[in-house]
């Protein structure tokens, strides 16, 4: 491929980090010929992630040996090789179909690397060496018939999987608990430690929930003055491991984090929304 070698996925990005920003901070080490910032399809806020392409493939290099962390808005930054898409999802499989036959049937058209299997779903996750050979069986296999049951393919991303996860909690609690500094030191009931470890706020809740997958963002939307509205959203890794994550979050139902009880619920996207309801007809 054209951009083969010459890009790096840079992850962790702030909100408000910008494509000119992320440019400027790597022409120290080549040509950047191209910036993305990858974006919700809906809301059009960051995801967090981005790639940054160059004009030789030396240059990315440069930047992957050294593995030194890089900041952007007094916070690091991730670094590492920029990979196509080279997963595919396949659904509405045959209730008896394993693992071994999933691997055997995808296998002609190259050299798979990963195969996750959700039986409970008859869903299919598999991963290729290469893009074009992920391409290849995503154009074969699409509406092919196996055992009476017509399969769908698609690409594993974020449209196709249910990797994000609905946060309610109380706003009057929420606010209490995300006193800022200045507050903390008119609030005797806060303590020092809780300033820094403990407020309610999109880090803190991220390192809380951490330990049940690879979060990519954390929102906490607020008003216009400043209070949350009561709601948030956990978005997972765009992969099997990613929405187990999610399932896994809203099984548990409750959780205390920093002081605010908070509840977790199914976010459908208004995409999925529609096929949920296609689905019905």
């Amino acid at each position: 491929m054209e951009d083969e070698g010459k890009g790096i996925f840079v992850g962790d990005l702030d909100s408000e980090a910008t494509e000119e920003e992320l440019s400027n901070l790597f022409a120290l080490f080549g040509t950047v010929q191209k910036v993305t910032i990858k974006k919700d399809k809906y809301t059009t806020r960051s995801l967090g992630y981005g790639f940054v392409y160059f004009d030789k493939a030396e240059s990315a290099q440069l930047v992957l040996k050294l593995n030194s962390k890089l900041w952007i808005h007094s916070r690091p930054i991730k670094i590492g090789p920029a990979e196509h898409n080279s997963n595919i999802f396949a659904s509405n499989l045959p209730e008896d179909t394993s693992e071994e036959e999933i691997c055997k049937l995808f296998s002609q058209f190259g050299t798979i690397t990963q195969v996750e299997y959700l039986p409970q779903n008859r869903q299919s996750f598999i991963k290729y060496l290469k893009r074009s050979e992920a391409q290849e069986a995503r154009k074969k296999m699409s509406d092919a018939i196996i055992r009476g049951c017509q399969l769908k393919i698609g690409w594993a991303d974020s449209a196709s999987l249910q990797t994000s996860v609905l946060l309610r909690f109380s706003r009057k609690r929420a606010n209490y608990m995300s006193a800022d500094e200045k507050n903390t030191k008119q609030n005797e009931n806060i303590t020092e430690s809780q300033t820094k470890h403990e407020l309610f706020n999109e880090n803190n809740v991220k390192q809380q929930l951490q330990k049940y997958g690879d979060i990519i963002r954390i929102d906490l939307p607020k008003q216009e003055g400043g209070n949350y509205r009561g709601i948030g959203f956990v978005h997972f890794n765009a992969n099997a491991s990613g929405e187990r994550s999610a399932q896994q979050l809203i099984q548990l139902g409750l959780l205390t984090i920093c002081g605010v009880d908070v509840t977790f619920a199914p976010h459908i996207r208004p995409n999925q929304q529609q096929q949920q309801q296609q689905k019905k007809y």
